[in-house]
């Protein structure tokens, strides 16, 4: 994302930009911190970089509930893939796929799991 700021008594005229910002998608290796980076693109509305991170089918499935205030998230590796919960106290609870061999990629969330399985995993 690149956000622009502007004088408004310059626009128009040279040096109007005061600043410019880059805020570029990175994709970790940790699969806690790539979901993180899913769940706070969800959070401020960033349907691109929630897409630059897992699947249109994911992005879809996600963008028809309220983002959460607070969360916890924790990961376990079932095989080659990582599954990792997204909870909370409020009743917030997903958990989304990651395969090993995609951490660190892009589109690396390609499914989901709900409700998540009984008992709960990584609590």
């Amino acid at each position: 994302m690149i956000t622009l700021r502007i004088t408004n008594t310059l626009l128009g005229k040279p040096h109007a930009a005061v600043e410019v910002k880059l805020d570029q998608t990175e994709y970790s290796d940790s699969v806690i911190e790539y979901v993180k980076a899913f769940v706070e693109a969800w959070r401020n509305a960033n349907i691109k970089r929630m897409l630059a991170l897992s699947t249109q089918t994911e992005v879809d499935y996600f963008t028809h509930y309220t983002p959460p205030d607070t969360y916890t998230v924790c990961a376990f590796k079932v095989v080659n893939t990582w599954q990792v919960r997204i909870h909370n106290a409020d009743g917030l609870n997903y958990l989304v796929k990651i395969a090993d061999s995609a951490r660190g990629k892009p589109h690396a969330i390609t499914s989901h799991v709900t409700p998540v399985p009984l008992p709960p995993i990584c609590s």
